[in-house]
């Protein structure tokens, strides 16, 4: 017996996750990524989708985030790559 249809419980997931992202900690995401990647994201930081899914038998909400990333290169005096 079917309560409710797939396409309003589908409808209502797709807003929660916009209002999950529209209320994010930008400083507290920024700070999440340099910790775990060792990356430093610009302003600029999009988010581009997400879905609900399991991860270790709880359920997680993953959002996909687009950025700019500044990292610094190094060369020497001939043009190499410096590690």
């Amino acid at each position: 017996m079917k309560l409710a249809r797939k396409e309003i419980i589908g409808a209502c997931e797709k807003q929660m996750l916009k209002l999950i992202v529209k209320n994010i900690d930008k400083s507290a995401l920024k700070s999440a990524i340099r910790d775990k990647y060792d990356l430093a994201p610009g302003d600029d930081i999009f988010c581009h989708g997400g879905d609900i899914s399991i991860k270790d038998g709880e359920i997680v909400y993953r959002l996909d985030f687009s950025l700019q990333v500044g990292i610094s290169v190094f060369l020497d005096r001939s043009g190499e790559n410096v590690d």
